[in-house]
């Protein structure tokens, strides 16, 4: 099934998209990532994009690729498995300052 970019943000409006135990615990909060707080609200604020699908490619639940900002402009990428339930952030970065295309 491919992703759903309306449903992964509608997890992230009613806050039911998690963070999986290794984003949470050892990279959320380095310089170049993200914090939950930024990634939900690129997803629910932003204008999302959708910029990949593996579909389940991985053996670990298919994941998506959706660029989007945080409220002070920062670029970022977060990778999602959709198929998980609920839905989870599997990692983020930032992409740089200034735009999607910095």
């Amino acid at each position: 099934m491919p992703a759903d970019l309306e449903a992964i943000v509608a997890a992230a409006k009613s806050g039911d998209l998690r963070l999986t135990r290794h984003y949470g615990e050892e990279r959320q909060g380095a310089p170049d990532r993200p914090w939950y707080s930024e990634i939900v609200y690129g997803l629910a604020h932003d204008a999302p994009e959708l910029v990949g699908d593996d579909r389940g490619v991985d053996g670990e639940g298919a994941v998506c690729r959706i660029t989007c900002m945080t409220s002070d402009g920062n670029a970022f990428e977060v990778r999602i498995n959709y198929e998980a339930s609920p839905m989870r952030i599997v990692t983020a970065f930032r992409l740089g300052r200034g735009g999607r295309d910095a």
